[in-house]
């Protein structure tokens, strides 16, 4: 006999500062020979309690090209020591690891990412960037920089 078996959560993992982060975990499993392979991840998101308003990367990032490159280097690096590879350099397109699946903490900005999205990992995976570093890369007028470091340049 065929059966779908799903399961969802959202579990709030940061408050503080005026903002709210939420992680959605979902998992889906099928018995079916036809059915596809079992599937499951999280997706992350952050809100204003201000505003209700979702906060984007678009909001956190300056605008400066060189920067989106040198913090998304700097989370492939992550990867590349969570799986124990070499970094190779600037051989990879390292873009994809900007997948807008991110909250943040009083202390760290932390990507998620699922098992289709990562070669070489299986589960999610998680890569996180401290905030002393992230700073020269931060929107000013962002929510971030603001709840950081409450502060213009």
């Amino acid at each position: 006999e065929d059966y779908n078996e799903t399961s969802w959560s959202i579990t709030p993992v940061f408050v503080g500062g005026g903002y709210i982060a939420f992680v959605s975990s979902f998992s889906q499993k099928f018995a079916s020979e036809e059915a596809p392979a079992p599937m499951w991840g999280d997706k992350c998101a952050v809100f204003s309690l201000t505003t209700g308003k979702r906060i984007s990367e678009d909001e956190i990032f300056d605008k400066v090209g060189e920067h989106n490159y040198i913090v998304a280097r700097k989370l492939y690096s992550s990867l590349c020591k969570i799986i124990k590879k070499e970094d190779d350099g600037d051989n990879v397109d390292v873009s994809f690891l900007f997948n807008d699946n991110f909250y943040f903490t009083g202390k760290e900005l932390i990507y998620k990412y699922g098992s289709f999205e990562m070669y070489h990992t299986s589960g999610v995976t998680e890569l996180s960037l401290p905030k002393k570093w992230l700073k020269p890369y931060l929107n000013v007028d962002g929510p971030l920089y603001q709840y950081w470091f409450g502060e213009k340049k």
